[in-house]
């Protein structure tokens, strides 16, 4: 068995994973990209009419946005989801459609007058549409064939109405091995839909992590808190505005509403409209509504039970057309508007944006994760303006988040998933998080893990190797300066730097490790400190100074582990060459190397940058980090010839994500989030 993450590797969005097994190709999950395209989905190795299925968790559009698009390309198989799952995708993927085909129209409005190319939408209503005939609904608990020795079982997993984890179970060559894909793990206690269930046998996992680096704290009364805010802003005569998003979102609103409303919790506005200016929430609803239920929790089902609808109330008011929603904003009574998209990006919420956020009584109530890139990431941040529709709107309204109320599961919410798993999973794949969350992530998982005795020792072993072979290259006395680097991001210089830096500390060495990426520094997201202040810091005082001001031991920190030190990199300098070559950073090290057995230091990528090629000048020695089919030789001979130009001591080369060919569990990625027995990344596979 194969696995090749094609997208949701470092990111929360577009999830894709192609699966190669029994001779078969199938795809678990086929997203969109959403926000900021930061890490773009890999191309399928194959043409989109080789793959014979797809597995999909849940319906939200960074699951199952390209499904479409592979059908336009020549993709004919069945599509297996759970009942809501389809039902969602149907409104969901025909909605995406819309607004590719706007978006075509709109592209190609510009181009006709600049005279350039004309642009086709990724699909159209048409293909999403066709599509849905290969959907295949499958409930709960019940295990399916998708190929001879290939089964799959939907397990729901409480993140959204229908949304499921996946097991599958791969025989090959009289060998039998079982995956389990989380998809996105429901939070606790949520409105309307079940707690997830957990699943305790796998060899394998592939989890999510989207805030695998927080806790969402005590669960907040969201009922009260909702009360608050509704009448904080009523009273001073402004709009509460809720970008959410139109499957799940909304309708958690509308049931905290309603709730509201029965119990008459608002003072002096007791018959408050509410407006859901989303067409495709107000579908949504619909399928809510119809597929009570297989998902709804007993709260929910408790009312269903008597009667009543848990998701209507008098004020509620459907905008269907465009004509409705512009009247919404028309009138001045103190109002309720739920209108899509959730990130801002997109959709009517833009037009009532405009028409509120430079109004001082009005609240912009935030109740879902926002992207980098978006217009929702940008408010929530602190912009004090923005741009809409080619104007600028400044920022008055306040600007609110309802703490807690997320569809995923915090950081012990996952941890709780994972550790049902009796015995422990011998390699878990992270995934589905951003790129400073999944790391953390992953190193919590190895503190917080009994795993496979054999696969830590393999790959415990590995690093120790490295370890003895870099101490006997260094022959002379003293302080042992060493950089480590790569030619290209993404080859696991940055783990590999932090495995080795701790495998020399359990040496009986004493070591301070060092984060010389000033452009990106990750170090401190590892160890949990803060990076300010730290290196520059000290740095720019001695340089502003003509000496140190700043003590420099007060600015190291304590790791966990015996031996090792961390120093982060501070504040991102505007000029981080410069700084790296500055005298005061000579004088640093020839200082720092007086207190430590080692110095081990992480530094950008040479062909990237070239801040560290001062720092290599004044080492020991460096050590090259190129990963395994993804550095190329002209790629390598670059760095090659950089190093040459300033006759640096060349330690050596760690060949990183090489396949073991002892085990046939190949292909994992040693060093990756400490490596021991946790995976994270983009190509990886159990063969």
């Amino acid at each position: 068995m194969k696995l090749t993450f094609l997208g949701a590797a470092r990111e929360v969005t577009g999830s894709c994973t192609l699966i190669e097994a029994g001779g078969h190709r199938f795809l678990v999950d086929c997203g969109m990209e959403q926000g900021k395209d930061v890490y773009p989905n890999a191309d399928l190795p194959c043409a989109p009419g080789e793959i014979e299925a797809i597995l999909l968790t849940h319906a939200h559009i960074d699951h199952s946005g390209r499904i479409p698009y592979l059908y336009k390309n020549g993709f004919r198989g069945p599509i297996y989801s759970t009942d809501a799952t389809m039902d969602l995708c149907e409104i969901m993927l025909e909605d995406s459609a819309h607004i590719q085909e706007q978006e075509a129209e709109w592209k190609n409005r510009k181009a006709q007058r600049s005279g350039n190319e004309l642009v086709e939408p990724d699909y159209t209503v048409e293909d999403a549409m066709a599509v849905m005939k290969q959907f295949v609904p499958q409930s709960y608990g019940k295990p399916l064939e998708v190929f001879p020795g290939i089964t799959a079982t939907f397990t729901d997993v409480g993140h959204l109405l229908g949304s499921a984890s996946i097991t599958l179970q791969v025989t090959e060559n009289g060998e039998s091995q079982t995956i389990v894909f989380s998809g996105d793990i429901g939070n606790l206690d949520q409105p309307l839909i079940r707690n997830p269930q957990y699943l305790t046998k796998a060899d394998f996992v592939v989890m999510e992590s989207t805030y695998g680096d927080r806790t969402h704290g005590p669960k907040p009364d969201y009922v009260a808190e909702l009360t608050q805010i509704l009448q904080e802003t009523f009273d001073r005569g402004g709009n509460v505005v809720i970008p959410s998003f139109a499957v799940g979102r909304t309708q958690e609103m509308l049931y905290f509403i309603r709730q509201i409303k029965e119990e008459h919790r608002i003072h002096g506005h007791d018959n408050f409209p509410v407006f859901v200016d989303s067409p495709l929430a107000s579908k949504s609803t619909t399928i809510f509504r119809e597929n009570f239920s297989e998902c709804y929790d007993a709260e929910a089902l408790a009312l269903v039970t008597k009667g009543e609808n848990p998701l209507a109330f008098p004020g509620l008011q459907i905008s269907e057309t465009k004509e409705d929603s512009v009247a919404i904003n028309l009138d001045s009574t103190p109002k309720v508007i739920i209108s899509a998209s959730g990130m801002c990006d997109a959709g009517r919420i833009r037009h009532h944006l405009k028409h509120n956020l430079w109004r001082g009584e009005c609240t912009i109530l935030f109740v879902g994760f926002q992207s980098p890139g978006t217009l929702g990431r940008a408010l929530i941040e602190g912009a004090d303006e923005v741009r809409l529709f080619g104007e600028t709107v400044q920022v008055n309204a306040q600007i609110r988040q309802m703490s807690g109320l997320s569809g995923h599961a915090d950081r012990d919410g996952l941890l709780t998933w994972i550790h049902h798993f009796d015995p422990k999973p011998k390699h878990v794949f992270v995934n589905h998080g951003e790129d400073l969350v999944a790391d953390p992530f992953a190193r919590t998982l190895i503190s917080n893990a009994n795993m496979d005795p054999a696969q830590k020792f393999r790959i415990e072993e590995a690093y120790k190797s490295i370890r003895t072979n870099i101490m006997l290259s260094i022959l002379k006395k003293g302080c042992k300066t060493i950089v480590v680097s790569s030619g290209s991001p993404a080859e696991g210089k940055t783990t590999t730097t932090i495995n080795l830096a701790i495998s020399i500390a359990q040496a009986d060495q004493r070591v301070l490790l060092i984060d010389c990426d000033l452009r990106k520094p990750k170090m401190h997201h590892y160890f949990g400190v803060s990076n300010a202040p730290g290196l520059t810091n000290y740095i720019s005082d001695s340089v502003k100074n003509n000496g140190p001001k700043t003590d420099l031991y007060s600015i190291i920190h304590r790791t966990e582990f015996s031996n090792l030190s961390l120093l982060c990199a501070g504040s991102i300098p505007p000029n981080p060459a410069e700084l790296l070559g500055s005298e005061p950073m000579a004088e640093f090290l020839q200082q720092i190397s007086r207190d430590y057995d080692y110095v081990i230091i992480d530094t950008p990528p040479l062909n990237v940058v070239s801040d560290a090629l001062p720092i290599i000048r004044e080492s020991d020695g460096v050590v090259i980090v190129v990963r395994a089919n993804g550095s190329t030789h002209p790629e390598v001979q670059k760095v090659m010839e950089s190093l040459e130009f300033i006759d640096a001591k060349v330690l050596g080369f760690i060949y990183n994500f090489a396949e073991d060919k002892r085990s046939r569990y190949s292909r994992y990625k040693y060093g990756y989030d400490y490596g021991y027995g946790y995976g994270y990344g983009y190509d990886a596979g159990a063969e």
